[in-house]
């Protein structure tokens, strides 16, 4: 996390050691330090931790990520409502604006990829005369609820939150 910090002063002998610092993180304690990567003398949160017994969802960045790309999802699909029919095409625009939202969230520090897909739509992509009975009565609930299920699964690539380096100088 990094947050920095201000208000207080933590004198050299009180800061915790690194390996105080892997102990704490451990516990899902959150110290605060100085880190050496940051010029000067400055105080930051250490490696953030979420207290939950959710292991997918242990690192505040991570929850913080997904937190944003759903905000964003319902932020740039809401105008839609009304807009978008239940349709092959009305579906495909929500897609797209789906895909053209979650693009803008690929790269570093962001999502490593994503898929779409409406259950709705692919069940519209099967020309009628070829639907189960089942299939045109999940339309026909979906346009009769006004409502369709949209399911979106994002990647997240490994996350390196602690970073112990050893430089040995050869000559």
């Amino acid at each position: 996390v990094l947050k920095s910090v201000k208000g207080f002063t933590l004198p050299l002998a009180q800061q915790f050691s690194p390996t105080e610092i892997k102990a704490l993180s451990t516990g899902q304690v959150i110290p605060i330090i100085d880190p050496a990567l940051i010029p000067g003398e400055s105080l930051h949160f250490a490696e953030g931790c979420c207290f939950t017994t959710d292991a997918t969802l242990n690192y505040i960045d991570v929850v913080r990520l997904l937190d944003d790309t759903e905000f964003r999802l319902k932020a740039g699909l809401i105008g839609m409502i009304g807009d978008a029919r239940i349709t092959k095409s009305g579906l495909i625009g929500v897609v797209n604006r789906a895909q053209g939202i979650l693009d803008r969230l690929i790269g570093p520090g962001g999502i490593d990829g994503y898929s779409v897909m409406i259950p709705v739509l692919e069940i519209l992509r099967v020309p009628e005369d070829a639907r189960s009975p089942g299939e045109t009565q999940a339309v026909a609930q979906a346009r009769a609820d006004r409502t369709v299920e949209m399911l979106v699964s994002i990647t997240l690539g490994p996350a390196v939150h602690l970073l112990n380096i050893t430089l040995q100088p050869r000559f």
